[in-house]
Protein backbone atom coordinates (compact mmCIF):
# COMPACT_ATOMS: atom_id res chain seq x y z
CA UNK A 1 0.00 0.00 0.00
CA UNK A 2 2.80 2.42 0.94
CA UNK A 3 4.60 1.68 -2.35
CA UNK A 4 1.40 2.38 -4.26
CA UNK A 5 0.99 5.72 -2.49
CA UNK A 6 4.62 6.56 -3.20
CA UNK A 7 4.22 5.79 -6.91
CA UNK A 8 0.95 7.72 -7.06
CA UNK A 9 2.58 10.76 -5.47
CA UNK A 10 5.46 10.61 -7.95
CA UNK A 11 3.00 10.38 -10.84
CA UNK A 12 0.99 13.30 -9.49
CA UNK A 13 4.16 15.37 -9.14
CA UNK A 14 5.15 14.56 -12.70
CA UNK A 15 1.70 15.35 -14.13
CA UNK A 16 1.42 18.69 -12.29
CA UNK A 17 4.97 19.72 -13.25
CA UNK A 18 4.46 18.84 -16.91
CA UNK A 19 1.10 20.63 -16.95
CA UNK A 20 2.75 23.69 -15.40
CA UNK A 21 5.39 23.80 -18.14
CA UNK A 22 2.86 23.16 -20.91
CA UNK A 23 0.67 26.00 -19.61
CA UNK A 24 3.63 28.39 -19.59
CA UNK A 25 4.77 27.40 -23.06
CA UNK A 26 1.26 27.56 -24.54
CA UNK A 27 0.84 31.07 -23.15
CA UNK A 28 4.17 32.20 -24.59
CA UNK A 29 3.60 30.64 -28.01
CA UNK A 30 0.04 31.96 -28.38
CA UNK A 31 0.28 34.85 -30.83
CA UNK A 32 -2.66 36.55 -29.09
CA UNK A 33 -0.31 37.25 -26.16
CA UNK A 34 2.40 38.96 -28.22
CA UNK A 35 1.57 42.39 -26.83
CA UNK A 36 1.97 41.11 -23.26
CA UNK A 37 5.33 39.59 -24.13
CA UNK A 38 6.53 42.87 -25.64
CA UNK A 39 5.49 44.73 -22.48
CA UNK A 40 7.08 42.24 -20.08
CA UNK A 41 10.24 42.94 -18.09
CA UNK A 42 12.17 41.03 -20.72
CA UNK A 43 11.76 44.02 -23.05
CA UNK A 44 14.03 46.02 -20.70
CA UNK A 45 16.77 43.36 -20.83
CA UNK A 46 16.32 42.99 -24.58
CA UNK A 47 16.63 46.76 -24.98
CA UNK A 48 19.94 46.81 -23.12
CA UNK A 49 21.15 43.80 -25.10
CA UNK A 50 20.09 45.42 -28.38
CA UNK A 51 22.05 48.57 -27.57
CA UNK A 52 25.15 46.44 -26.94
CA UNK A 53 24.70 44.48 -30.17
CA UNK A 54 24.29 47.76 -32.09
CA UNK A 55 27.72 48.88 -30.88
CA UNK A 56 26.17 51.79 -28.96
CA UNK A 57 27.05 50.66 -25.44
CA UNK A 58 28.24 54.17 -24.53
CA UNK A 59 24.55 55.18 -24.80
CA UNK A 60 23.31 52.33 -22.58
CA UNK A 61 22.22 54.75 -19.86
CA UNK A 62 20.75 57.36 -22.19
CA UNK A 63 17.03 57.47 -21.36
CA UNK A 64 15.97 58.91 -24.73
CA UNK A 65 18.03 56.37 -26.64
CA UNK A 66 16.62 53.48 -24.60
CA UNK A 67 13.12 54.70 -25.45
CA UNK A 68 14.01 54.92 -29.13
CA UNK A 69 15.41 51.38 -29.21
CA UNK A 70 12.53 49.96 -27.16
CA UNK A 71 10.02 51.56 -29.49
CA UNK A 72 11.75 49.89 -32.43
CA UNK A 73 11.76 46.56 -30.57
CA UNK A 74 8.04 46.76 -29.78
CA UNK A 75 6.99 48.28 -33.05
CA UNK A 76 4.99 51.01 -31.35
CA UNK A 77 5.60 53.80 -28.84
CA UNK A 78 4.47 53.92 -25.22
CA UNK A 79 4.38 57.06 -23.02
CA UNK A 80 7.42 55.98 -21.00
CA UNK A 81 10.12 53.33 -21.22
CA UNK A 82 10.72 50.12 -19.28
CA UNK A 83 14.32 51.07 -18.65
CA UNK A 84 17.33 48.80 -18.51
CA UNK A 85 18.94 49.58 -15.15
CA UNK A 86 21.49 46.79 -14.77
CA UNK A 87 25.30 46.83 -15.20
CA UNK A 88 26.82 46.59 -18.70
CA UNK A 89 27.88 42.98 -18.14
CA UNK A 90 24.21 42.01 -17.80
CA UNK A 91 23.37 43.64 -21.14
CA UNK A 92 26.37 41.90 -22.68
CA UNK A 93 25.24 38.47 -21.42
CA UNK A 94 21.72 39.07 -22.75
CA UNK A 95 23.03 40.22 -26.13
CA UNK A 96 23.07 36.60 -27.31
CA UNK A 97 19.28 36.76 -27.45
CA UNK A 98 19.36 39.54 -30.05
CA UNK A 99 20.07 36.88 -32.71
CA UNK A 100 16.33 36.24 -32.37
CA UNK A 101 13.53 38.68 -33.00
CA UNK A 102 11.99 39.92 -29.68
CA UNK A 103 9.07 37.48 -29.43
CA UNK A 104 11.20 34.42 -30.18
CA UNK A 105 13.90 35.72 -27.81
CA UNK A 106 11.30 35.92 -25.03
CA UNK A 107 10.19 32.34 -25.74
CA UNK A 108 13.73 30.98 -25.72
CA UNK A 109 14.52 32.83 -22.50
CA UNK A 110 11.30 31.58 -20.91
CA UNK A 111 12.33 27.97 -21.57
CA UNK A 112 15.77 28.66 -20.04
CA UNK A 113 14.12 30.29 -17.02
CA UNK A 114 11.78 27.33 -16.55
CA UNK A 115 14.74 24.93 -16.57
CA UNK A 116 16.74 27.07 -14.10
CA UNK A 117 13.74 27.55 -11.80
CA UNK A 118 12.71 23.88 -11.75
CA UNK A 119 16.29 22.66 -11.27
CA UNK A 120 17.06 25.17 -8.49
CA UNK A 121 13.88 24.56 -6.49
CA UNK A 122 14.08 20.78 -6.92
CA UNK A 123 17.75 20.74 -5.89
CA UNK A 124 17.12 22.89 -2.80
CA UNK A 125 14.11 20.78 -1.84
CA UNK A 126 16.22 17.58 -2.09
CA UNK A 127 19.19 19.20 -0.34
CA UNK A 128 17.02 19.97 2.69
CA UNK A 129 15.32 16.54 2.51
CA UNK A 130 11.89 18.11 2.16
CA UNK A 131 8.82 16.33 0.88
CA UNK A 132 8.25 16.85 -2.85
CA UNK A 133 4.96 18.66 -2.10
CA UNK A 134 7.05 21.71 -1.17
CA UNK A 135 8.49 21.68 -4.66
CA UNK A 136 4.95 22.11 -6.00
CA UNK A 137 4.15 24.80 -3.43
CA UNK A 138 7.22 26.74 -4.60
CA UNK A 139 6.22 26.40 -8.27
CA UNK A 140 2.78 27.84 -7.53
CA UNK A 141 4.22 30.64 -5.40
CA UNK A 142 2.99 33.88 -7.01
CA UNK A 143 6.48 35.41 -7.40
CA UNK A 144 7.69 32.20 -9.09
CA UNK A 145 4.91 32.39 -11.66
CA UNK A 146 5.49 36.13 -12.12
CA UNK A 147 9.24 35.69 -12.59
CA UNK A 148 8.65 33.18 -15.37
CA UNK A 149 5.87 35.03 -17.19
CA UNK A 150 7.79 38.30 -17.02
CA UNK A 151 11.04 36.59 -18.11
CA UNK A 152 12.87 38.14 -15.16
CA UNK A 153 16.45 37.57 -14.05
CA UNK A 154 15.30 36.64 -10.53
CA UNK A 155 15.41 32.83 -11.09
CA UNK A 156 19.16 33.21 -11.57
CA UNK A 157 19.38 35.23 -8.34
CA UNK A 158 17.56 32.38 -6.59
CA UNK A 159 20.13 29.97 -8.02
CA UNK A 160 23.02 32.14 -6.80
CA UNK A 161 21.58 32.41 -3.27
CA UNK A 162 20.97 28.64 -3.10
CA UNK A 163 24.56 28.00 -4.19
CA UNK A 164 25.80 30.48 -1.58
CA UNK A 165 23.77 28.68 1.09
CA UNK A 166 25.04 25.25 0.05
CA UNK A 167 28.65 26.44 -0.06
CA UNK A 168 28.40 28.06 3.37
CA UNK A 169 26.86 24.93 4.91
CA UNK A 170 29.68 22.83 3.47
CA UNK A 171 32.35 25.29 4.70
CA UNK A 172 33.32 26.23 1.13
CA UNK A 173 33.60 29.91 1.92
CA UNK A 174 35.60 30.94 -1.14
CA UNK A 175 32.94 29.38 -3.41
CA UNK A 176 30.22 31.11 -1.40
CA UNK A 177 32.02 34.39 -2.02
CA UNK A 178 32.31 33.72 -5.75
CA UNK A 179 28.57 33.11 -6.06
CA UNK A 180 27.81 36.17 -3.88
CA UNK A 181 29.81 38.39 -6.21
CA UNK A 182 27.57 37.36 -9.09
CA UNK A 183 24.73 39.28 -7.42
CA UNK A 184 26.33 42.25 -9.19
CA UNK A 185 24.16 41.27 -12.17
CA UNK A 186 21.30 42.88 -10.23
CA UNK A 187 23.22 45.40 -8.19
CA UNK A 188 20.78 46.07 -5.34
CA UNK A 189 21.22 42.56 -3.96
CA UNK A 190 24.85 43.20 -3.16
CA UNK A 191 23.51 44.48 0.17
CA UNK A 192 23.11 40.82 1.16
CA UNK A 193 26.90 40.29 1.12
CA UNK A 194 27.68 41.96 4.50
CA UNK A 195 25.01 39.80 6.19
CA UNK A 196 26.56 36.63 4.79
CA UNK A 197 30.07 37.83 5.61
CA UNK A 198 29.15 38.40 9.26
CA UNK A 199 27.70 34.87 9.40
CA UNK A 200 30.77 33.33 7.79
CA UNK A 201 33.19 31.33 9.95
CA UNK A 202 36.06 32.06 7.56
CA UNK A 203 35.59 35.70 6.66
CA UNK A 204 38.90 35.97 4.83
CA UNK A 205 38.10 33.18 2.35
CA UNK A 206 34.56 34.47 1.85
CA UNK A 207 35.56 38.05 1.13
CA UNK A 208 38.37 36.83 -1.14
CA UNK A 209 35.79 34.93 -3.19
CA UNK A 210 33.53 37.99 -3.29
CA UNK A 211 36.42 40.22 -4.37
CA UNK A 212 37.42 37.77 -7.11
CA UNK A 213 34.04 37.53 -8.85
CA UNK A 214 32.87 41.06 -8.08
CA UNK A 215 36.08 42.71 -9.31
CA UNK A 216 35.92 40.57 -12.46
CA UNK A 217 32.36 41.74 -13.17
CA UNK A 218 33.23 45.39 -12.48
CA UNK A 219 36.42 45.25 -14.55
CA UNK A 220 34.60 43.64 -17.48
CA UNK A 221 31.91 46.34 -17.28
CA UNK A 222 34.59 49.04 -17.39
CA UNK A 223 36.28 47.36 -20.35
CA UNK A 224 33.14 47.16 -22.47
CA UNK A 225 31.58 50.48 -21.39
CA UNK A 226 34.42 52.82 -20.59
CA UNK A 227 35.82 54.77 -17.68
CA UNK A 228 32.55 56.58 -16.90
CA UNK A 229 30.70 53.31 -16.20
CA UNK A 230 30.17 53.75 -12.45
CA UNK A 231 29.26 57.44 -12.71
CA UNK A 232 26.73 56.90 -15.51
CA UNK A 233 25.31 53.70 -14.04
CA UNK A 234 24.80 55.03 -10.51
CA UNK A 235 23.27 58.32 -11.66
CA UNK A 236 20.93 56.49 -14.06
CA UNK A 237 19.93 53.97 -11.37
CA UNK A 238 18.75 56.72 -9.02
CA UNK A 239 17.16 58.72 -11.84
CA UNK A 240 15.25 55.64 -13.05
CA UNK A 241 13.13 55.43 -9.90
CA UNK A 242 10.45 57.43 -11.71
CA UNK A 243 7.30 56.49 -13.55
CA UNK A 244 8.57 57.60 -16.98
CA UNK A 245 11.47 55.16 -16.53
CA UNK A 246 9.04 52.31 -15.86
CA UNK A 247 9.12 52.46 -12.05
CA UNK A 248 5.93 52.85 -10.05
CA UNK A 249 7.15 53.29 -6.47
CA UNK A 250 4.01 51.83 -4.87
CA UNK A 251 4.74 48.51 -6.58
CA UNK A 252 7.98 48.04 -4.65
CA UNK A 253 7.97 45.58 -1.76
CA UNK A 254 10.18 47.82 0.37
CA UNK A 255 10.06 50.86 2.61
CA UNK A 256 10.40 53.21 -0.38
CA UNK A 257 6.96 52.02 -1.52
CA UNK A 258 5.43 54.54 0.91
CA UNK A 259 6.81 57.40 -1.19
CA UNK A 260 3.77 57.01 -3.43
CA UNK A 261 1.39 57.78 -0.55
CA UNK A 262 3.64 60.53 0.85
CA UNK A 263 4.38 62.19 -2.49
CA UNK A 264 2.79 65.50 -1.44
CA UNK A 265 4.99 65.75 1.66
CA UNK A 266 8.24 67.71 1.20
CA UNK A 267 11.38 65.58 1.36
CA UNK A 268 9.33 62.38 1.75
CA UNK A 269 11.76 60.41 -0.43
CA UNK A 270 14.72 61.65 1.57
CA UNK A 271 13.04 60.73 4.85
CA UNK A 272 12.20 57.23 3.61
CA UNK A 273 15.74 56.85 2.27
CA UNK A 274 17.15 57.77 5.70
CA UNK A 275 14.78 55.29 7.39
CA UNK A 276 15.78 52.55 4.94
CA UNK A 277 19.47 53.30 5.37
CA UNK A 278 19.17 53.41 9.14
CA UNK A 279 17.31 50.11 9.18
CA UNK A 280 19.93 48.47 6.98
CA UNK A 281 22.79 49.87 9.06
CA UNK A 282 21.23 48.73 12.34
CA UNK A 283 20.78 45.18 11.04
CA UNK A 284 24.39 45.18 9.82
CA UNK A 285 25.53 46.25 13.30
CA UNK A 286 23.48 43.50 14.91
CA UNK A 287 24.89 40.84 12.58
CA UNK A 288 28.40 42.19 13.24
CA UNK A 289 27.96 41.99 17.01
CA UNK A 290 26.07 38.69 17.13
CA UNK A 291 27.32 36.96 13.97
CA UNK A 292 29.10 34.20 15.88
CA UNK A 293 26.02 33.28 17.91
CA UNK A 294 23.29 33.67 15.27
CA UNK A 295 22.05 30.33 13.98
CA UNK A 296 23.16 30.28 10.33
CA UNK A 297 19.82 29.15 8.87
CA UNK A 298 17.98 31.83 10.82
CA UNK A 299 20.54 34.46 9.89
CA UNK A 300 20.52 33.53 6.21
CA UNK A 301 16.72 33.53 6.03
CA UNK A 302 16.47 36.96 7.64
CA UNK A 303 19.30 38.27 5.45
CA UNK A 304 17.18 37.54 2.37
CA UNK A 305 14.13 39.20 3.93
CA UNK A 306 16.18 42.27 4.89
CA UNK A 307 17.81 42.41 1.45
CA UNK A 308 14.39 42.58 -0.25
CA UNK A 309 12.67 45.04 2.07
CA UNK A 310 15.63 47.38 2.69
CA UNK A 311 16.81 47.91 -0.87
CA UNK A 312 15.58 50.59 -3.26
CA UNK A 313 14.00 48.48 -6.00
CA UNK A 314 12.28 45.16 -5.32
CA UNK A 315 9.19 44.03 -7.20
CA UNK A 316 7.01 41.00 -6.53
CA UNK A 317 9.04 38.91 -8.96
CA UNK A 318 12.06 39.36 -6.68
CA UNK A 319 10.14 37.65 -3.89
CA UNK A 320 10.95 34.31 -5.53
CA UNK A 321 13.96 34.50 -3.20
CA UNK A 322 11.55 33.84 -0.32
CA UNK A 323 11.49 30.20 -1.42
CA UNK A 324 14.69 29.90 0.63
CA UNK A 325 13.30 31.09 4.02
CA UNK A 326 10.06 29.20 3.33
CA UNK A 327 11.97 25.95 2.89
CA UNK A 328 14.30 26.64 5.83
CA UNK A 329 11.43 27.37 8.22
CA UNK A 330 9.97 23.96 7.40
CA UNK A 331 13.26 22.07 7.28
CA UNK A 332 14.98 23.51 10.36
CA UNK A 333 11.86 23.86 12.54
CA UNK A 334 12.74 27.37 13.70
CA UNK A 335 9.88 27.36 16.18
CA UNK A 336 10.26 23.81 17.46
CA UNK A 337 8.04 20.79 17.04
CA UNK A 338 5.71 22.00 19.79
CA UNK A 339 5.06 25.32 18.04
CA UNK A 340 3.78 24.12 14.68
CA UNK A 341 0.92 26.63 14.69
CA UNK A 342 3.44 29.48 14.77
CA UNK A 343 5.37 27.84 11.97
CA UNK A 344 2.24 27.54 9.82
CA UNK A 345 1.38 31.17 10.53
CA UNK A 346 4.76 32.38 9.32
CA UNK A 347 4.61 30.12 6.28
CA UNK A 348 1.14 31.34 5.32
CA UNK A 349 2.18 34.99 5.72
CA UNK A 350 5.35 34.57 3.65
CA UNK A 351 3.51 32.60 0.99
CA UNK A 352 0.35 34.66 0.54
CA UNK A 353 1.49 38.21 1.39
CA UNK A 354 2.59 38.96 -2.22
CA UNK A 355 -1.11 39.05 -3.13
CA UNK A 356 -1.34 42.38 -1.28
CA UNK A 357 0.28 43.77 -4.39
CA UNK A 358 -3.04 43.47 -6.19
CA UNK A 359 -4.46 46.19 -3.90
CA UNK A 360 -1.28 48.32 -3.84
CA UNK A 361 -0.32 47.45 -0.26
CA UNK A 362 3.25 46.42 -1.03
CA UNK A 363 4.57 48.77 1.67
CA UNK A 364 2.44 47.11 4.33
CA UNK A 365 3.66 43.73 3.12
CA UNK A 366 7.25 44.96 3.38
CA UNK A 367 6.73 46.03 7.00
CA UNK A 368 5.29 42.60 7.84
CA UNK A 369 8.22 40.89 6.13
CA UNK A 370 10.57 43.06 8.19
CA UNK A 371 8.83 41.98 11.39
CA UNK A 372 9.16 38.33 10.38
CA UNK A 373 12.87 38.84 9.66
CA UNK A 374 13.35 40.43 13.07
CA UNK A 375 11.53 37.63 14.90
CA UNK A 376 13.43 34.88 13.03
CA UNK A 377 16.92 36.26 13.65
CA UNK A 378 16.41 38.02 16.99
CA UNK A 379 14.27 35.46 18.80
CA UNK A 380 17.25 33.63 20.19
CA UNK A 381 18.76 36.84 21.61
CA UNK A 382 15.98 39.07 22.91
CA UNK A 383 14.29 37.89 26.09
CA UNK A 384 11.16 39.94 25.41
CA UNK A 385 10.55 38.08 22.14
CA UNK A 386 11.18 34.73 23.78
CA UNK A 387 8.74 35.70 26.54
CA UNK A 388 6.13 36.71 23.95
CA UNK A 389 6.42 33.39 22.12
CA UNK A 390 6.14 31.44 25.40
CA UNK A 391 2.96 33.35 26.30
CA UNK A 392 1.50 32.66 22.84
CA UNK A 393 2.41 28.95 23.05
Amino acid sequence: MSQWLYNTKKLFLLVVSVSYVIGMVLFAFNDKNKDYLLRSDFSAYYTGAKIVSMGEIDRLYDHAFQKQVQTEVRGYELPGVLSFRNPPITAYLYSIFTIFEPILAYRVYLIINIIVTFATIWFFCRYLNLDSKYFLYALWFLPTIGSLYNAQISPFLLLFFVLVYKSMKENKYFSAGLFSGLLFLKLQYLIAIPFIWFLSKDKKKYITGVATSLSSCVLFSFLIYGGSFLRDFISFTFASEKIDYGTISVENFNIMSFSWFLRDIPYANLILLIITGSGLLSTYVYYYLKGKTIDFDRGFSSAILFSITLNLHSLYTDLILFVIPLFLIVSREFFGKVNQNRERLFLYILYFLPYLGFINLQGIAALIYLCIAVVIVYEGHFKIIKFFWRKQG
